[in-house]
């Protein structure tokens, strides 16, 4: 706040009604960027399933396959191969890997989840009322989803912290403070990063 204000004054003999003091001041306001981040996102590819052995086999050959083809074709600028090159591998990424799914924190159970899911499918039934019957029927059930999945994540968070909380009491018990540490990190919401050597 000390950064915005530029000039304060108090004009003590304003009448304004009041027992308090007038006070004027001058800000500087910057004005933010307003970014749409719906508009901008590119669905990114799921690269976990390169792991898997016959996936990359697969993956690798039809881009190598693909590849050859555009070998033999040199016509056009340098732009209109760069464009052909680009649309090839997102064409095979597409193929063969797919896009990343959304994934859910892992201490939420499968009822949970489904339960968002109904609550964001309402949600959208309600951006889409036509009538106003409609949008109060829809904004109810809306309420009362949204109260059932924050309930159901207090519950699941609930769980979570109870089960870690037993693996730190074994932990202790086994004199393991290594794994002890890491359930507190996780506890307190603090990333571990794994050692890395110099």
């Amino acid at each position: 706040m000390g950064r915005t204000l530029i000039d304060v004054r108090a004009h003590v003999g304003a009448e304004i009604g009041s027992d308090h003091e007038l006070l004027i001041a001058k800000l500087k306001v910057k004005i933010a960027r307003v970014r749409n981040a719906r508009c901008n996102t590119t669905p990114r590819f799921d690269t976990s399933k390169i792991q898997t052995l016959q996936v990359k086999q697969e993956f690798s050959l039809t881009l190598n396959n693909r590849y050859a083809a555009l070998a033999n074709l040199n016509d056009g600028t340098i732009e209109k191969q760069w464009e052909q090159v680009r649309d090839t591998f997102t064409s095979v990424c597409e193929d063969k890997l797919g896009f990343r799914k959304h994934t859910y924190k892992t201490w939420l159970s499968n009822n949970t989840v489904k339960k968002i899911e109904d609550k964001r499918a309402v949600r959208q039934k309600l951006l889409n009322a036509r009538t106003r019957a409609q949008s109060q029927t829809f904004h109810s059930e809306y309420s009362v989803l949204q109260k059932e999945v924050k309930k159901s994540c207090r519950q699941d968070k609930r769980k979570q912290v109870d089960n870690l909380a037993t693996l730190a009491e074994a932990a202790t018990v086994q004199h393991d403070l290594g794994t002890l540490y890491q359930i507190t990190r996780q506890l307190l919401g603090r990333k571990n990063y794994p050692n890395k050597p110099v």
